[in-house]
């Protein structure tokens, strides 16, 4: 996690998210479910890059929100059947322990649509998450 602060509450995030993702297929012959289960491992980053804005400048709680595009990068090819770019938005509390920053936040990512050019799959386009970032 990378945060540029800027005046009047704004900042810049970005950051690097490790997210293991298993495709399973359904292997069917001419049309006719039953075959079997094919299942495939692909490790992915998420770089989402935000602009965040706080609300309240108390010394030790700091709700914000957060608005930006995320990237994903599989590692195994052919992984260009699954969308590559979305959209993010969340909101999250900021406060001070000490010397570190915890940052609790909700956020929601809405994944492009899928090229599937040699594929009858649809991966899920919605994600949800609980992140908790901690910094000093």
């Amino acid at each position: 996690m990378v945060e540029l602060h800027l005046p009047l509450g704004f900042s810049v995030e970005a950051d690097g998210l490790y997210r293991p993702l298993r495709l399973i297929v359904d292997v069917t012959n001419a049309g006719m479910p039953g075959m079997g289960r094919d299942s495939v491992n692909y490790a992915s980053w998420e770089v989402p890059i935000v602009a965040k804005y706080r609300f309240l400048h108390t010394p030790l709680m700091k709700p914000y929100v957060a608005a930006g595009p995320s990237f994903r990068f599989l590692s195994t090819l052919p992984a260009n059947f699954m969308s590559s770019r979305g959209l993010v938005i969340g909101g999250g509390v900021e406060f001070k322990v000490t010397r570190l920053r915890i940052s609790p936040e909700l956020r929601y990512t809405r994944w492009g649509s899928d090229s599937n050019f040699n594929f009858d799959t649809k991966s899920n386009r919605n994600q949800a998450e609980l992140l908790i970032g901690v910094t000093y």
